[in-house]
Parts: structure tokens; C-alpha cells; sequence
């Protein structure tokens, strides 16, 4: 027998020497295999979370994220994408824009619309698939962001909003959104929002609310 298995036997032993392991031992050996059992299922809980969360996040984000300081500072875009590229442990680069916008819905046309503030992201959707998640999340199954099977010949630029922003704001496959921003350059005393129509042609889904209900996608063109 080894000598600390027969140390611990020792003292687990009832002294009335009739062999089995006492009452209070017994409970408290239980107690204890309870409670380490309960300490190690919920780190793993917590850690698998932590992982699911963070794979999440990346997927949507991606790794890195370089932004311009200026609207000017993108003049020289091809001089920063050939310098990133250099970089060895860079396997993928995609474009984008990104601005804050709202989003006009007329859920019964002129009675009762909707709206909501949205952060609409622009990209090149083959150069967003191999560094975000976003776009396999995509449904229905998209190419890219035109509309056409969806327009009947009236021509408009499509849209993918997240899963949660369309339910919020009652859209349906297809429908017509109105996307208003401010303009890129404000005139003293006078502001002429720009504003455009985008036909839905899918919706993505992450998983995370705050992604799912805040974001919308168009073509970086």
C-alpha cells in the first residue's frame, strides 16, 4: 500500500477499529469531492464563455483595425495596404468605411414609420469574408450586394442589416430602407442631410445583441 494512501486511511478510519470509515469522515470527504467538482464545472463554464465570447467578438471585428485620423488621410490607402501586406504574420486585408447613420423605415406608408441610429459599415464583401465571420452569417445566401432578383427591374443598391435590427425595426426581405447622414462637410448655418434609398437583400447574425441590432452593411462603392 503507498504510505500517504495509508496515512489518509489512518485517519479516516473510525477508532472503533470496525474497518469502514466514519460517519464525519465520510460526510466530509463527500462535501469535499462536491465542492471541488462544483469549482471545476464552473470555471469551465466561465472559460468556455470567455472563449465563445472572444471568438465572437474577433470573428465580427476581426484582429485589427486601422483607422484614418482624417477624411484626407485615405489618399494614401495604397501606400498603408502595401506597407501592411509586408508584415509576415498578415494573411488578409480587407477595405472598409464606417459612419454612423439612421435608418428610415415606413412601416405603413404615410402613417407610421420607424427609425433608429445605426453604424453602417462598407466593404468589398469577398475581401470582408476572409477576415470577418459576417458575411457567411448571411442569409439568404449572397454574392455580393446587388438587388436585382429582388428589385423587379427598379434598380436600387442592397443592404444587410443585423438579425436584431430588422426585427426591431419590422423589415422584411426585400424592402426598401432609407439610410440618412450627415454630410461630409458642414456648411456654416445651413445642413442638407444626405439621405438614400437601400433595398434588404439578407440579414447577418453573430450571436451578440449589441453587433446584431446596431450594425448594417453596403457595398464599399
Amino acid at each position: 500500500m503507498h504510505y500517504s494512501f495509508s496515512i489518509a486511511l489512518k485517519y479516516l478510519r473510525s477508532k472503533k477499529r470496525s474497518g469502514f470509515i466514519s460517519r464525519v469522515a465520510l460526510i466530509a470527504v463527500a462535501g469535499t469531492f462536491v465542492g471541488v467538482a462544483t469549482l471545476i464545472i464552473v470555471l469551465s463554464l466561465m472559460n468556455g464563455f470567455e472563449n465563445e465570447l472572444r471568438s465572437r467578438i474577433v470573428g465580427f471585428n476581426t484582429h485589427v483595425l486601422v483607422f484614418a485620423r482624417t477624411p484626407g488621410a485615405w489618399a494614401a490607402i495604397d501606400t498603408v495596404e502595401t506597407k501592411i501586406n509586408e508584415i509576415p504574420e498578415v494573411l488578409h486585408i480587407s477595405r472598409f468605411v464606417r459612419g454612423e447613420s439612421i435608418i428610415y423605415y415606413e412601416l405603413i406608408p404615410g402613417v407610421k414609420v420607424k427609425t433608429k441610429g445605426v453604424i453602417v459599415k462598407g466593404v468589398n464583401m469577398e475581401e470582408e469574408r476572409n477576415v470577418s465571420t459576417v458575411i457567411d452569417s448571411i442569409t439568404p445566401r449572397i454574392k455580393t450586394f446587388e438587388s436585382e432578383s429582388l428589385d423587379g427591374g427598379n434598380y436600387m443598391p442592397g443592404i444587410v442589416l443585423g438579425r436584431d435590427l430588422a426585427l426591431d425595426m419590422h423589415v422584411s426581405l426585400g424592402e426598401v430602407v432609407t439610410l440618412i447622414s450627415a454630410p461630409a462637410e458642414l456648411k456654416v448655418g445651413k445642413i442638407n442631410p444626405r439621405t438614400r434609398d437601400f433595398r434588404v437583400v439578407g440579414f447577418f447574425k453573430t450571436g451578440v445583441y449589441e453587433f446584431d441590432s446596431r450594425f448594417a452593411y453596403i457595398d464599399i462603392k
